[in-house]
């Protein structure tokens, strides 16, 4: 039998990253935070791994937790690793999960400085989402972004959100080829004359309906000095 594999010691992987794409609409923040090869998001890492080398952590539970890719793991992780830097950069003593006496929970902490003391609680809260389909709505989102056009933007709505996923063809090359058909010179002229206006133009408008969704768009020019990528 071979050796067990020694347990995690840092929140993030040690590895050379090489993308530094935005991140997506239905990506989990600790996949992007961990794999983005940015500089502002490396210091990010950098200073979370400070926090995290002086938290106690033997079973490597907030760990696990933290390296979720789900924000309802992750998030509570990550707020309880920041609620113990907070009392620590206000120079509280404090003591991760501690016993109280005649029961079996264990709060966060135990803060102490001088004759001041008390127990902390660092609960999250999720309101929850009253979309149908958050998750669906994401992934098109995420489609969307990715349809090219040097001459126009969308602003999105969603006036019927389906429960099915639908494809990234099925989407993408139908907002294409309508973008595509557009006059941007036409455009730029009605929007800079009254950009509320030209929102409200159905020329500008577009409706897509795909199995049970509704989507919406509205073409906006980009302007001259910054042509699309």
């Amino acid at each position: 039998m071979g050796s067990k594999k020694p347990k995690p010691t840092t929140l993030f992987d040690d590895s050379e990253r090489i993308d530094d794409g935005h991140m997506k609409r239905a990506e989990d923040p600790y996949k992007f935070l961990n794999r983005s090869a940015r500089p502002e998001w490396g210091e990010v890492r950098r200073e979370i791994e400070r926090w995290y080398a002086e938290f106690p952590d033997p079973e490597r539970d907030l760990l696990r937790r933290f390296q979720k890719n789900k924000v309802d793991q992750h998030l509570p992780a990550w707020w309880e690793l920041y609620v113990h830097r907070l009392f620590v950069c206000l120079e509280y003593k404090v003591k991760v999960h501690p016993r109280l006496p005649g029961r079996h929970e264990r709060p966060d902490f135990l803060v102490t400085r001088g004759t001041e003391s008390f127990y902390v609680e660092a609960t999250t809260a999720f309101n929850g989402d009253n979309k149908v389909n958050p998750q669906g709505q994401a992934w098109v989102e995420d489609f969307i972004n990715s349809a090219q056009n040097p001459d126009f933007m969308v602003d999105i709505e969603f006036p019927k959100v389906g429960r099915a996923w639908p494809a990234r063809h099925d989407i993408v090359k139908r907002l294409e080829a309508w973008l595509a058909e557009l006059d941007w010179a036409e455009a730029r002229a009605e929007w800079d004359a009254d950009c509320m206006a030209y929102m409200r133009r159905p020329r500008w408008r577009c409706k897509q309906e795909h199995r049970d969704w509704i989507i919406e768009y509205c073409a906006l020019p980009v302007p001259p000095e910054s042509p699309a990528a």
